[in-house]
């Protein structure tokens, strides 16, 4: 199967040259997205909970569009900007899973590319 980008109704045109996401070979690849609203004005500057909710709320919607639902995430890449942040963001980011959880990685950054933002989260995830 070709790749296939999955058009995600009502989000603010990507700043890159990139896809929200991505669906081929029965996986959904989800680009790393951040806590920002629709003018990509980062929600909550410095607010690791705000900001882990806000992007996790960001990527149901993209899997949303590609008919997928979060229980199918087998993977997640996180990169927060401080370490300390590491237990919140593991709460909420507890509460979007069901278990089995998925496979998981996180590195911490000197910094993101969209200022104030302190959490990135990709994902991929089995397609129906």
């Amino acid at each position: 199967m070709a790749k296939q980008p999955v058009d995600v109704p009502n989000m603010p045109q990507a700043i890159g040259p990139f896809s929200y996401a991505i669906r081929s070979d029965g996986m959904v690849y989800v680009s790393g997205c951040v806590g920002v609203d629709e003018n990509w004005k980062v929600v909550a500057p410095n607010d690791i909970v705000a900001q882990t909710r806000k992007t996790l709320e960001t990527i149901k919607k993209i899997l949303d569009s590609a008919g997928v639902p979060l229980a199918n995430v087998v993977k997640t890449t996180a990169y927060l900007t401080n370490t300390a942040d590491y237990r919140a963001f593991n709460e909420v980011r507890r509460a979007f899973f069901p278990q089995p959880y998925p496979a998981s990685t996180v590195v911490v950054v000197k910094e993101l590319v969209i200022k104030d933002a302190v959490v990135e989260i990709e994902v991929v995830a089995e397609a129906p």
